[in-house]
């Protein structure tokens, strides 16, 4: 059985598809429309998702459901050959009955969570892809609640109000909720249980819809401290505030006329407002930090450059202190707000994260602020990580963003005084050694690392170019390099290079660079080369199948370098070869 998962006004509904020849299948009609000839019946269904753990009353709660499918010679085309299909084929979409379970929105999540991860479940029942999407979906509201993008909310709808906690999107969830609404499977909002002709409601709208009653239901338990609402006798508030704040933990209705509710809705909307206009308006706030100027003289100078971004384009930038100056013309046709107030409105936001924006707002500089270089490196640490995780965009320089502070050590063995094909070369054979370190992609010689170590700044410009740097990762590469011994012997090179020997933490092992003598040895320990294959020795009693000769070769070249292995189970060559001899 595959198990499908649809959703329709706020309630996820499971149902089952089998084969053929299965005996769960329905045979019950809805309203003359044909059932699912692979429908699975609520019997069925409920044994497939037994030993999950999951509290489903499906007498409760299931019922016949009105289903939208793909339909070639008045069957359904069954989920497994949905993308079989030829492109010729009289294909229609038309209604057929199946039997649902209607998950209410606790046991949706629970649901989800079950499932989240698996192909099939405990009773060998398959997880359809539509309800791997909702577990994806699940995901995404929760990284909502995690990130705390999420505000309160109060909601009228034919004089009914109602508390409720509602994401925010910005930046990266913006194109994260436009990725799942392009995923998500035709079958998973191809319900319509009340509906006279197919389902009217696009993907994004019930994504939106989806999301929305996850934050809510999750915010709402934590505030609540359970999965139950709070109830108990009848509560005297003493403004419509505090009965706000209540209903945002416990089941969201809000009731009472005598506390002046539809005041408290305005006050509500407008203390969202700045928030809200910010993810409806076409465009955003962007903090890029650029370099000093080094044609001009300016050696010590950065800038943080305040940019207007156009969100369905960011490659198209304004300075902010254009869009101050022209605005009006810049971005014509947006009456619900000023520009320049908009422009203040993200800035504002902007300042409450970062004391050096609030500072230059102070002084008046709408185009950015200039900083030294402990001040860059400030802001590439933690203003630029609080901008972004407040839903502003920043653009860095690329060798921060594709940064490797750490410094990267490599080893360097020769020798020429030997002749591999002469047997010159042993575990024992001395060759010289030296330790190699890079620092942004760039090797850097000990002269250069010392003279980084003494400057102890965080940026510093490597052969003309900023890299960040951890002084003290530098410096224990420095004392590592010059302890290291100029002479070794080829056990030692060996060891090295298979990631034996101690690396100091802070640096990063990039292997041993050795001679093409040394290197054929090493690329055939580390499987980079092969090695020569024997035949089956002389006098042995049976005969060796390819894998365990593979494994005697293997064995026989370990043993000419006076290397110890290791005989793993699967290579045949224990008690198998005791026996067969």
């Amino acid at each position: 059985m595959i198990i499908h998962a649809g959703y329709y006004e706020g309630d996820l509904y499971l149902w089952g598809e089998v084969s053929e020849d299965d005996n769960d299948i329905n045979k019950q009609t809805k309203g003359g429309i044909r059932p699912h000839p692979l429908g699975a019946s609520i019997g069925g269904l409920s044994r497939s998702l037994k030993g999950t753990s999951l509290k489903i009353r499906p007498r409760v709660s299931s019922s016949l459901v009105k289903i939208w499918l793909p339909t070639i010679n008045n069957n359904p085309i069954p989920s497994s050959d949905a993308g079989l299909a030829p492109p010729e084929a009289n294909l229609t979409v038309v209604p057929w009955s199946v039997q649902a379970i209607r998950l209410p929105l606790e046991t949706t999540v629970d649901v989800i969570c079950a499932v989240m991860g698996k192909k099939t479940l405990d009773s060998g029942a398959v997880v359809g892809a539509d309800l791997v999407y909702w577990t994806d979906v699940l995901r995404f509201a929760g990284l909502h609640v995690a990130r705390q993008q999420f505000l309160p909310d109060l909601t009228v709808d034919k004089n009914a109000y109602t508390a409720v906690w509602t994401p925010v999107f910005v930046d990266d969830s913006l194109e994260r909720l436009s990725g799942l609404v392009e995923r998500m499977p035709a079958v998973a909002r191809a319900l319509a249980p009340t509906e006279a002709g197919p389902p009217r409601r696009s993907a994004q709208e019930i994504l939106s819809q989806a999301v929305n009653m996850m934050v809510d239901y999750i915010v709402r338990s934590a505030a609540s401290g359970s999965h139950t609402p709070m109830t108990g006798r009848r509560k005297i508030f003493s403004s419509a505030h505090e009965l706000w704040l209540y209903a945002l933990k416990a089941t969201g209705r809000v009731a009472g006329t005598q506390y002046g509710i539809s005041d408290l809705v305005t006050d509500v909307h407008q203390w969202r407002w700045p928030i809200d206009i910010r993810t409806r308006h076409p465009i955003q706030l962007c903090f890029r930090l650029e370099e000093p100027d080094e044609e001009a003289g300016y050696t010590d100078e950065w800038r943080v450059r305040y940019l207007v971004q156009y969100r369905d384009d960011p490659s198209l930038t304004i300075s902010a202190e254009e869009v101050w100056r022209d605005g009006t013309n810049l971005f014509p046709g947006q009456d619900d707000i000023s520009i320049r107030e908009l422009l203040l409105i993200l800035l504002g936001q902007a300042a409450r994260v970062s004391s050096s924006i609030a500072a230059s707002l102070a002084r008046r500089e709408m185009g950015g602020y200039n900083i030294d270089m402990k001040g860059a490196y400030e802001f590439l640490t933690k203003d630029a990580v609080a901008l972004r995780k407040a839903g502003h965009t920043v653009m860095l320089p690329t060798w921060w963003t594709n940064k490797s502070i750490k410094p990267r050590l490599a080893a360097r063995a020769g020798t020429k005084n030997f002749n591999i094909s002469t047997g010159m070369l042993s575990l024992n054979t001395i060759v010289s050694f030296d330790w190699e370190a890079a620092l942004g992609g760039q090797k850097m010689t000990l002269d250069e690392l010392e003279r980084i170590a003494r400057i102890k700044e965080p940026l510093v410009r490597v052969r003309g170019k900023w890299t960040a740097v951890d002084v003290p990762d530098i410096e224990s590469a420095i004392k590592f390099m010059k302890k290291g011994p100029k002479k070794v012997r080829f056990r030692d090179v060996i060891r090295t290079a298979l990631g034996v020997t101690d690396i100091p933490s802070g640096m990063v092992f990039d292997g041993v660079e050795t001679d093409d003598h040394m290197a054929e040895v090493l690329k055939r320990l580390d499987g980079k080369a092969g090695f020569r294959e024997l035949e089956q020795p002389e006098g042995f009693v049976g005969t060796l199948r390819p894998y365990q000769l593979r494994g005697y070769s293997w064995l026989s070249f370990l043993g000419g370098w006076g290397l110890g292995g290791c005989l793993a189970d699967d290579m045949g060559l224990g008690k198998t070869i005791q026996v067969l001899a």
